[in-house]
């Protein structure tokens, strides 16, 4: 199972209201110099990109789906890079899709006017021309505007007189004290560069008292889990699970960028000794997940899609490791193993009485509440097909490509529960939480978050195989399909 990385772009499906909103009233802000645009891409972010195209697109008048890629990306192919703007900025499953755009080129480079005054000849000219013929053209978008921004200065990037915009621009320092940025720091917005966010949470605040921390270690040791432990592993996601949604329910502000001058998320529940002290009982189990990077993914995909749809894929998977049916993606005899596996899974549920429950992932029943001689009732045939739909739909979860909206507020409170277990983790699962982490900001549509947390994970384990997996997006950027559609994205 594999999960695309998007290192170098970020992505958020348009919004009705030109900033985001903390109360049932929406509030419009009015962009209306290039300080108050800059701003807007600073709080919008999270942070103010280097060497980066920024396009933000506009609906109804007001700023909309948006998206951030490396500029160096546009180097040596302007056009693909264009082209790949114009697919996912305003592609059919965008919804709903920009009728403008401003543009931002984000550079090391101060405004200054083009060499022998050919405007051919200005910095990203070949980019800037690929890109408006694309949208222009092929998509039929209005660009508003495009600015530069470069040496601390931002300056219109279209005006060539010096006499209506003056090189090299006006002050960066500027976008500090703009309109924008006054709203924003009303309402306790704290700009946070990827960086921050990693440290941030590689941070979780007061440490457990006294001995806990080795306890729970060595009680993790001891559990060992493997994906091919089927009914340990269904235990163990079982307490994930619970905790997850008790998190969920506290509604745990998990958004770093949200948090406090003091380092205290908004909203969150109590940090290091409180909160481990409720969760004390269940802490081995989640640390001894997170110890094997296999089981990671399942984590996920459960807090993204609920237990009814990880119970079966993830026994199936289990299943077929223990009995080695999978040597690679693609089973020379795929029938055959397909076969094989719903043999497998019919007698695993003769032995465990009957199908995991749809209400929550069914942890192995007490001997005395079994009831081996029920065996499923289904043919071979409607087995196999089972199976190959829930397999199905774990990798659409994974993929972010289910075509309806996760269930946000539990990723918000794994990324909570992955933040407050930090004192709890060795290297290995240190690594696996941050995987995690990157998982969660792609699909969040924080592709640059998601790059941070990724570049952390694979800094501590260098062949962390959750980490490796992410990072098959990393030459060609691929957005978080739940992240291009409003009514399925995070906000």
């Amino acid at each position: 199972m594999s999960t695309p990385r998007i290192p170098q772009d970020d992505h958020t499906p348009s919004d009705a209201d030109p900033l985001p909103t903390d109360g049932a009233e929406q509030q419009v802000i009015t962009v209306s110099g290039p300080e108050d645009a800059v701003a807007l891409v600073h709080h919008t972010l999270g942070f103010l990109p280097e060497d980066s195209l920024v396009v933000m697109g506009l609906h109804a008048g007001r700023t909309g789906a948006h998206l951030r890629i490396d500029l160096s990306a546009g180097v040596d192919h302007p056009d693909r890079l264009a082209h790949w703007v114009g697919r996912h900025l305003l592609g059919p499953e965008v919804t709903p899709a920009p009728d403008g755009a401003v543009i931002f080129l984000f550079t090391d480079e101060e405004p200054a006017p083009p060499t022998w005054e050919d405007p051919a000849l200005r910095p990203w000219a070949a980019l800037h021309a690929s890109l408006c013929s694309a949208l222009r053209q092929d998509h039929r978008l209005q660009i508003v505007q495009t600015w530069w921004i470069g040496g601390g200065w931002i300056r219109d990037y279209d005006c060539l007189d010096p006499r209506c915009c003056p090189f090299p621009g006006i002050r960066l320092e500027r976008a500090e004290s703009s309109v924008v940025a006054a709203h924003m720091a009303v309402r306790g917005r704290v700009p946070r560069q990827p960086s921050q966010l990693v440290e941030d949470f590689l941070e979780p605040g007061a440490p457990p008292e006294g001995d806990h921390v080795a306890e729970v270690d060595l009680e993790a040791m001891d559990m060992s889990l493997s994906l091919a432990d089927v009914p340990a592993v269904a235990q163990a996601l079982l307490t994930w699970d619970e905790v997850i949604q008790e998190q969920a329910l506290e509604g745990a502000v998990t958004d770093m960028a949200h948090l406090t001058d003091d380092g205290a998320a908004e909203g969150a529940v109590p940090s290091g000794a409180s909160w481990t002290g409720r969760f004390c009982d269940r802490l081995a189990p989640l640390v001894a997940v997170l110890e094997s990077p296999d089981l990671a993914e399942a984590v996920l995909a459960l807090a993204a899609d609920g237990p009814e749809s990880v119970a079966v894929a993830v026994e199936a998977l289990g299943l077929a490791e223990r009995e080695g049916l999978w040597n690679g993606p693609e089973p020379e005899d795929a029938h055959g193993m397909w076969r094989s596996l719903a043999r497998l899974w019919t007698d695993h549920l003769m032995d465990h009485g009957g199908p995991p429950c749809p209400e929550a992932l069914v942890a192995p029943a007490p001997a005395s509440d079994r009831v081996p001689d029920q065996p499923f009732e289904g043919d071979e045939a409607e087995v196999e097909n089972l199976l190959r739909l829930h397999l199905r739909r774990y990798q659409q979860v994974l993929a972010g490509a289910t075509g309806t909206r996760p269930r946000w507020a539990s990723i918000d409170a794994l990324a909570s529960v992955l933040h407050r277990l930090q004192p709890f983790l060795g290297v290995q699962a240190t690594s696996t939480s941050l995987a995690m982490m990157a998982w969660i900001e792609w699909t969040r549509g924080r592709g640059t978050v998601s790059g941070a947390f990724l570049d952390r994970s694979l800094w501590l384990v260098a062949d962390h195989p959750l980490a490796r997996r992410l990072a098959v997006g990393q030459k060609e950027p691929i957005i978080c399909p739940w992240a291009m559609v409003k009514a399925h994205s995070w906000s």
